[in-house]
C-alpha cells in the first residue's frame, strides 16, 4: 500500500511539474549516508539479530536503501540538476552509488567526497563559478607581487582592472548558484551559514515505512512553483 501510494505521489508530481518549463531549475545537493542510505559493516552485521534484511550486499559493508530514493531521485533528475557531497572517501562512495541494485550515480552531476570537505559542506563548490574566483584570486595575488618588483604601467594597470571586474562577475554567479542550491542532509551541522537547507529525518535500518523522501519531494516541488512564479 505505502509503494503504491509513494509511486502514485511522484507519478502526480511528474505530471504536475511537467507542464511547467523552469528556464534556471534548483540544485538539490544529498548526503550520501543516514540521508539516502544506511551502511554498517558486514561482520558487525553479522553478530546482530537484525530482521530488517539489507537491500545491497557488498564485500565488507551491508547497504539499506531509504524508502523511495530511487523514483524520487529519478522524477526530480528531469527538472533539477542533482548533486551528491559526502563526507566519505571516494572509493566508499562510488561503490554504493554505482551499485547496479542502487544505480542512482547516473542521476548525479558532479560529486564531492572526503577530500572536499573540511569541517562543512559548501555547496558553492558545485558552481563553475567557484574555481575560477580561486583561479583569478591567485592571478591578482601574482600581479600585486609583481607590482612591487616593477613600477606601475598602463598594461599592469589594464590586466589588474580585467581581473576585478572577473571577480566581481564570477562573484555574482556564485551567489545566484548559492541562491537556488538546496542541501539535503540529516545533519544540521553540516548547514553553512547563506546556505537553503533541508533537514531531513535520519535514517537507519528497521525503518520500513519512511516517507521522507516523498516528503522532500512535496517541498521541493512547492520551491520549484516559487523559483518559476517568484524568480526566485
Amino acid at each position: 500500500m505505502l509503494v503504491f501510494f509513494g509511486f502514485c505521489t511522484c507519478w502526480v508530481g511528474w505530471i504536475h511539474l511537467k507542464r511547467f518549463k523552469l528556464s534556471k531549475p534548483l540544485n538539490i545537493v544529498f548526503d550520501l549516508d543516514n540521508t539516502l542510505i544506511m551502511s554498517l559493516d558486514k561482520q558487525k552485521f553479522e553478530h546482530m539479530n537484525i530482521t530488517h534484511k539489507p537491500t545491497i550486499y557488498l564485500s565488507n559493508r551491508v547497504i539499506w536503501i531509504r524508502p523511495f530514493v530511487i523514483p524520487v531521485l529519478y522524477v526530480l533528475s528531469k527538472f533539477c540538476k542533482l548533486y551528491l557531497f559526502t563526507k566519505a572517501k571516494q572509493s566508499y562512495a562510488d561503490q554504493i552509488i554505482k551499485h547496479k541494485q542502487l544505480g542512482i550515480a547516473q542521476y548525479f552531476i558532479d560529486c564531492k567526497y572526503k577530500l572536499d570537505c573540511i569541517n562543512h559542506k559548501d555547496i558553492g563548490q558545485f558552481s563553475s563559478s567557484y574555481k575560477k574566483l580561486i583561479e583569478y584570486c591567485i592571478m591578482l595575488k601574482k600581479l600585486k607581487k609583481l607590482k612591487k618588483l616593477k613600477e606601475k604601467n598602463s598594461s599592469i594597470r589594464k590586466l589588474e582592472s580585467k581581473i576585478y571586474i572577473s571577480i566581481k562577475s564570477h562573484q555574482s554567479k556564485l551567489s545566484k548558484f548559492i541562491n537556488r542550491t538546496i542541501l539535503v542532509d540529516d545533519k544540521i551541522s553540516n548547514k553553512l551559514s547563506g546556505q537553503i537547507f533541508y533537514h531531513i529525518n535520519y535514517y537507519q535500518f528497521g525503518m520500513k515505512y519512511d516517507i521522507s523522501m516523498l516528503k522532500l519531494f512535496g517541498w521541493i516541488s512547492w520551491m520549484s512553483f516559487i523559483n518559476l512564479f517568484c524568480n526566485f
